[in-house]
């Protein structure tokens, strides 16, 4: 059975976010180990976390957020851009792989 969408889908125009002026550029890993070890009391990293719905749910429950998931890079942009901390866009193979799991120790070991 195929379902069809009863209204017309319509996309507007595209809009850049800004990234926030408190993220740290994922590029510079001084920077972004520095930012981690800023960050006080419970901390959350968010998977497919879409424009991040539950991530504000825990920044305002204390939390700090310090990184947002998901394969939607427009969706990522309205994340970084609203809660700041770091965002990872890259496709979920790679991102679950090594590459992530290096990221996720390094983030381990700069909180100890």
């Amino acid at each position: 059975m195929i379902r069809r969408i009863a209204v017309d889908v319509y996309r507007g125009p595209l809009l850049r976010l800004p990234r926030r002026s408190d993220a740290p550029d994922p590029d510079d890993e001084r920077k972004v180990n520095r930012w981690l070890r800023s960050q006080r009391g419970p901390t959350a990293i968010d998977l497919f976390c879409g424009a991040g719905g539950l991530s504000l749910g825990l920044q305002r429950a204390g939390f700090s957020i310090l990184v947002g998931a998901d394969s939607d890079e427009l969706a990522l942009e309205t994340h970084v851009a609203n809660l700041g901390g770091l965002g990872y866009g890259e496709v979920y193979g790679s991102l679950l792989g090594s590459e992530f799991r290096l990221r996720e120790e390094q983030c381990a070991s700069n909180l100890l």
